[in-house]
């Protein structure tokens, strides 16, 4: 069983945002922990897409890990995966290593004014989301899950932040058994 979250931030990435996810991802039971940041990481930039690969992201991450933890990436360089034009995120399902991006969840992506409060609830849903991978899920149907796959922010803006009901019979062991609801104790409406 895992130990802990790693957060590892890759470049640049705000601090009021690590701490912001930091605090987020108390829902699970799993201690959270900052890792000191990393290099963006130049090693899987793709000059012919001037986008970045996710797997050797993951790859990376996961030979540097320690199989007791979990590791998040988190970077702000935009992200593809194979066949894909872009990623939000990529995790290794029902392994240890993820990876989200804020490139493309940043107001400022698309030309507008960036908004810290909106990127911060999408920061989450897109941690939520690959964590559940990690965790053994797969994406759902239902569109309000955490666990529905986003094509676009439109998805991902109109999805909660929490897991549907059958979602969370199997991210169960990783909550805090304390027989509350989790979506309570997570502080979701």
């Amino acid at each position: 069983m895992m130990k802990r979250i790693i957060l590892v931030p890759l470049g640049d990435i705000p601090s009021d945002l690590i701490d912001g996810l930091k605090n987020d991802l108390g829902l699970f039971r799993l201690e959270t922990v900052v890792e000191l940041p990393e290099p963006e990481p130049a090693y899987a930039f793709d000059p012919s897409r001037g986008q970045y690969r996710s797997t050797m992201i993951l790859k990376r991450l996961k030979s540097e890990a320690s199989v007791e933890d979990l590791i998040l990436g988190i970077t702000s360089v935009d992200l593809f995966s194979k066949n894909l034009t872009f990623v939000f995120g990529e995790a290794e399902i029902g392994g240890i290593v993820a990876v989200i991006s804020l490139a493309r969840l940043d107001q400022s992506f698309y030309r507008t004014k960036s908004d810290n409060g909106l990127l911060l609830k999408r920061i989450k849903k897109e941690a939520i989301h690959e964590l559940g991978h990690v965790f053994g899920l797969n994406h759902c149907n239902d569109v309000h899950c955490v666990m529905y796959y986003s094509n676009d922010l439109v998805d991902t803006d109109n999805k909660k932040d929490d897991y549907c009901d059958l979602c969370k019979k199997g991210v169960e062991p990783f909550f805090d058994n304390q027989g509350d609801d989790i979506s309570r104790r997570a502080g979701f409406s």
